[in-house]
């Protein structure tokens, strides 16, 4: 199923972002916010890399990959050598004594102090892994899926401040628009008020048109606060988002333009599968823990190292330090193999878990699968639903255009009364406001779609 999304904007579209557009003209520097007189303007772009810079969920995400890089490196220190250090010093307040026993009389036990009053001893032992039944590059393997991994959850949650900053900017743009269509619709009220006192006072209208022009005016007010409020609170959750301090003042260079584009659903769905970092990241724990079983499973295999020790040692009673000739030095190198022979169950305990860990990454990543199809199957349907509603509000608002026209014509002319006036005016204000959502619905949407697509 493929559904086109590529229509123009209109003259209709033109004509209310004209009319509802609040900001200046876009800057040259698209990598730079740019400063005038202490206000910020601000791009989209731009808006997203300062969010990119500040939020706390990718800093979070951010040191979770620092951790991978040091899981990795501790993973390929078991292939290198240990080498280990040791000095040590011993005062013999009473020196160590050997028995043997007299040879020249049975009875009697013969006892020699041995050593001197000042002993020191220093070594150095290394060790070198040369085989481990595949443990170590096991070990390395799984450190390299959850890096891997962790670099997926880094993405996700950049995607996700994308998002959050693009609904965010788009959320003020909305409530500018809607904020420039009831300030006019008030303007028109007022204007109305103005005429129908002047008639009032030329004796062609009566007073109840006044009266209801005048209600008029004062119900129109508080739509006009309510959009000044909503405008306040949008730009302070941007600011928010992209860490901008609050007292800054900033406008906005974008404008609220749906700029459509071409889905097909079984295709949409497909790039997501293949795309979604979060499905990455599941797909890489699921091999990460299917590695863990066959690394624990090894676990009662022998462990062939290399080892080799030099010693220095000394002592001395008449001095503190000995002199060269009082010390002596020993050197060895060997091989050791260790041979597991019983843990108490130990590693088939951990065998046990190891595979409980991977099915349940597995039933995890057919979970995710199926909410990402869900995901986007409905944010498709939900793009196609609200395109179709942007077509006929479009065809609305034109028709409101021209309803306005007209019984404008017949007010001042005397051949409709005010409340007419009133009513015509409150639908072209309902649907202009009306259609602006719909331009916002599509807008975030269609974000929404590209975001569960992983792009």
């Amino acid at each position: 199923m493929r559904k086109s999304f590529q229509a123009s904007a209109g003259p209709l579209t033109a004509a209310l972002i004209l009319l509802c557009a609040q900001a200046p003209a876009r800057s040259n520097a698209p990598d730079e916010a740019l400063a005038s007189e202490d206000t910020l303007y601000l791009s989209l772009s731009q808006a997203v890399r300062l969010a990119l810079q500040h939020n706390e969920d990718v800093k979070i995400a951010e040191s979770d990959l620092d951790k991978a890089y040091g899981r990795k490196k501790e993973a390929y220190s078991a292939a290198l050598p240990n080498i280990a250090g040791q000095a040590g010093y011993t005062r013999n307040v009473l020196r160590p004594v050997i028995f043997f026993p007299n040879p020249e009389n049975d009875d009697e036990v013969l006892k020699i102090e041995i050593g001197e009053k000042n002993d020191f001893v220093m070594s150095v032992s290394a060790r070198q892994p040369l085989y481990a039944f595949g443990r170590i590059g096991g070990a390395i393997k799984i450190a390299d899926y959850y890096l891997k991994s962790s670099e997926k959850d880094l993405n996700a949650a950049q995607q996700q401040v994308v998002l959050d900053i693009k609904e965010a900017y788009y959320r003020v743009l909305l409530a500018d628009a809607a904020f420039a269509i009831s300030a006019q619709a008030l303007d028109q009220t007022r204007r109305h008020l103005d005429e129908t006192i002047v008639k009032l006072d030329q004796r062609v209208a009566a007073r109840f048109d006044s009266i209801r022009a005048a209600v008029a005016v004062k119900n129109a007010e508080p739509a006009v606060i309510e959009s000044e409020n909503a405008r306040v609170l949008s730009m302070l959750d941007l600011k928010r988002i992209a860490g901008i301090d609050r007292s800054a003042p900033v406008k906005l260079t974008d404008r609220l333009e749906f700029a459509p584009g071409e889905y097909d659903l079984e295709s949409a769905i497909d790039r997501a599968l293949a795309n979604r970092p979060d499905v990455a990241a599941m797909r890489l724990r699921v091999a990460m823990t299917e590695k863990i079983v066959s690394v624990t499973k090894r676990n009662n295999f022998p462990f062939l190292s290399a080892v080799g020790a030099y010693t220095l040692q000394g002592q001395e009673s008449d001095s503190f330090f000995p002199s060269r000739d009082k010390f002596a030095q020993s050197f060895g190198v060997g091989l050791v193999l260790s041979v597991p022979l019983f843990d108490g169950f130990s590693t088939r305990g951990k065998v046990q878990q190891a595979k409980a860990d991977f099915g349940i990454m597995r039933y995890s990543l057919q979970k995710i699968e199926k909410a990402v199809e869900l995901q986007v199957t409905q944010l498709y349907s939900e793009l196609v639903a609200d395109m179709d509603n942007l077509k006929g509000q479009e065809a609305t608002v034109a028709l409101a255009e021209e309803a306005y026209r007209l019984g404008l014509v017949r007010y001042q002319n005397g051949l409709s009364t005010s409340l007419e006036l009133s009513d015509t005016e409150f639908a072209l204000t309902s649907a202009r406001l009306n259609h602006l959502r719909a331009v916002y619905n599509c807008i975030i949407t269609a974000e929404r779609l590209e975001n569960a697509m992983g792009d």
